[in-house]
């Protein structure tokens, strides 16, 4: 059952060589005791789900890997370590264990740690997922496979060639390791029976009470020594080239000052791993796109430039991208809805989270289900029309009509499509705060697809969005959302502002260019440019008190401390927070988690039921601002009861 299997002879030799091994003995715990008890950590547990990654992390809180020593090392390491979001204490007692969890529904800086403590050598175990990407730096020496088949979107099959290399190549580290290990578990059911018909044959009398185990009904393929052997000698599949031509590529190239841009962009796709027919599409399409940006003026002519009056990082990332801002035309900028409305139309060219979608149609069906059997609705036509649920999709026919009389105009589309959807609005129409909203629909260990999605909505609101279409509204929402991603995970934002520092993304100016053109402006006077920082200043701290408000909304005071501690960073000198007006203020460092949850007591014993951060909280007549001279500011927000039908009012000031 434990035989080794080398790589064949016939293979491109590696750096480190691998050897492979097929486990039908023992269960996948006892599989990765031996290999750890054998030196053969750090071991990589591949998984074939972001929930099985982390199933089997926890499943692994049984066996004690680490020395009294290591435990008081790791410790110490994550002493300064944060580990605020939702998901942040379960990864943490995984890391504390010598376990660490890798994949794509983690936040960043949370893989960027796993990555960090297994290069120091404080893991034993990753558990991760086969999607373990180029670049990547987890150092590794075993690769332990749970399964040999999987679900690839639409049906369950056995890995491809190229798969199965591209993980087991993980294997071996370079300087460290004579060689790596590839193991491979057998089928669950195997192993069961292989222990069971040992207990039988040591006694004898209880062989008749036995029931084999059976393998998995669903999501299943039978997999065997056989075929792990077929694996190891396949060679991988050719790679497909997925050259594409979009607006942001044809930007960028034509954004290029020291060469001729237009050559530049032919040499791209003659050079790309494309066959003749494909580079010929890939033409055609590159000048109707070209096409395009020039009747939108975004691209002049004579000389060729990206248009100047854009915002300094303007982008086209999304592949509709033109289609939102020829849209964003047809709104009602004098409609209350008009923020989220455009907020809308950001997401709908953004990439649909799945996990994210499912979560919210099952909670309508769910709602929809309770509401039709208390109707006493037939069976078969609740059923129908809960088949017919969706997630929600606000201006749905607005989009779907506008984009289908759009893309008959442009051709170039190519199959593309919108993708209404309601998740960063929702957010918003309902108070929710990242935290809020992991909790509301149980995304613990989704956080990363989340964020990813707030990050790319962000993006295109700031640089897609023209401007001249940002309403103060709209201004304060991309406030709060980079503040959402600054708090969260700040290595998206930080890394988004190396690359635009003193860097002409796309034909734009640098901030240090803008900077210096508007020292010399003589069309904009030193009072407008006062106001203007002056505006930029209050959209911060009303999203940051927001913030404030929702961790107390929650009762975690603990997280409305560390809140108030990142203000001092902003020269905010005291808060004061009351049912009335007669509070004294207080210095920002005399403030602690007592005295926050003083105050919470203090609203329920007025009779507030919780603290309410939606819209309506947010509307410009609760807010009052104040100046003492040119120096000092003082702001002063009304706080609202959560339940809609009650006046009670709370006050928070602060000065600054």
């Amino acid at each position: 059952g434990q035989r080794r299997h080398h790589l064949a002879g016939d293979r491109v030799d590696r750096p480190v060589p691998l050897e492979f091994e097929y486990r039908s003995e023992t269960h996948l715990h006892e599989s990765i005791l031996d290999l750890i008890q054998a030196g053969r950590a750090p071991i990589y547990l591949v998984n074939f789900t972001q929930n099985l990654a982390a199933d089997e992390a926890q499943n692994l809180m049984s066996i004690d890997f680490l020395t009294k020593d290591q435990k008081k090392a790791i410790l110490e390491r994550l002493k300064e370590i944060s580990f605020r979001s939702p998901y942040g204490k379960e990864l943490s007692r995984f890391l504390k264990h010598g376990v660490g969890v890798h994949h794509a529904g983690l936040l960043p800086k949370y893989r960027i740690l796993v990555e960090k403590l297994a290069q120091e050598g404080h893991l034993k175990v990753i558990s991760g997922t086969d999607t373990l990407g180029v670049g990547v730096n987890i150092p590794i020496r075993t690769v332990l496979f749970t399964k040999l088949c999987k679900y690839d979107g639409e049906k369950t099959a056995i890995l491809s060639s190229r798969d199965f290399h591209q993980i087991s190549g993980r294997a071996g580290r370079k300087g460290f390791d004579e060689k790596g290990f590839v193991v491979a578990q057998a089928p669950e059911h195997i192993i069961e029976n292989h222990k069971m018909d040992q207990k039988a044959a040591a006694n004898p009398t209880k062989a008749k009470k036995m029931v084999k185990a059976k393998p998995p009904e669903k999501g299943f393929v039978i997999w065997s020594k056989d075929t792990f052997q077929k694996l190891i000698t396949s060679k991988p599949e050719a790679l497909i080239s997925r050259f594409k031509v979009d607006h942001s590529l044809v930007l960028s190239v034509l954004s290029r000052k020291d060469e001729d841009a237009c050559l530049a962009l032919q040499k791209l796709i003659r050079k790309s791993h494309e066959s003749d027919l494909n580079k010929k599409k890939h033409r055609a399409r590159a000048f109707e796109l070209f096409r395009s940006l020039v009747d939108r003026k975004i691209i002049t002519l004579n000389p060729l430039a990206v248009q100047v009056d854009l915002q300094a990082d303007f982008s086209l990332h999304q592949s509709l991208s033109l289609w939102l801002i020829d849209t964003l035309k047809l709104l009602n900028s004098d409609s209350e809805s008009y923020a989220l409305d455009v907020i809308t139309l950001c997401e709908a060219i953004c990439e649909s989270p799945d996990l994210i979608l499912r979560k919210q149609t099952d909670r309508a069906r769910q709602a929809l289900y309770l509401k039709l059997r208390e109707e006493g609705v037939e069976f078969e036509e609740r059923q129908e029309k809960l088949d017919a649920v969706e997630h929600p999709k606000p201006l749905r026919e607005f989009i779907y009509n506008s984009f289908n009389e759009w893309s008959d105009r442009h051709p170039w589309v190519d199959g593309e499509n919108i993708r209404p959807k309601s998740i960063i609005r929702e957010m918003f129409e309902n108070g929710y705060g990242f935290a809020d909203y992991i909790r509301e629909y149980e995304l613990n260990r989704a956080e990363g697809g989340l964020l990813r999605t707030i990050n790319e909505v962000f993006k295109v609101l700031s640089q897609t969005v023209p401007d001249s279409f940002k309403n103060e509204d709209l201004k304060e929402i991309e406030v709060e959302l980079a503040l959402i991603l600054r708090s969260v995970d700040s290595s998206l934002l930080e890394e988004w502002d190396r690359l635009k520092s003193d860097f002409i993304d796309l034909g734009g100016k640098s901030e240090r260019e803008l900077a210096k053109q508007n020292a010399e402006s003589e069309i904009q006077s030193e009072r407008e440019r006062e106001k203007l920082r002056l505006s930029a200043i209050r959209r911060r701290l009303r999203a940051e008190v927001f913030r404030f408000l929702r961790a107390l909304g929650m009762n975690d005071t603990e997280e409305a401390f560390q809140i108030l501690t990142e203000w001092r960073d902003l020269n905010v000198k005291s808060l004061s927070m009351s049912v009335d007006h007669h509070a004294a203020e207080l210095a920002l460092s005399d403030w602690n988690i007592e005295k926050l949850d003083a105050f919470l007591k203090e609203l329920k014993q007025m009779g507030f039921s919780g603290v309410r951060t939606d819209l309506k909280a947010k509307e410009a007549s609760l807010c009052k601002w104040s100046s003492g001279d040119s120096k000092s500011y003082q702001m002063e927000q009304q706080v609202l009861d959560i339940s809609s039908d009650s006046d009670l009012v709370a006050f928070i000031k602060l000065s600054l």
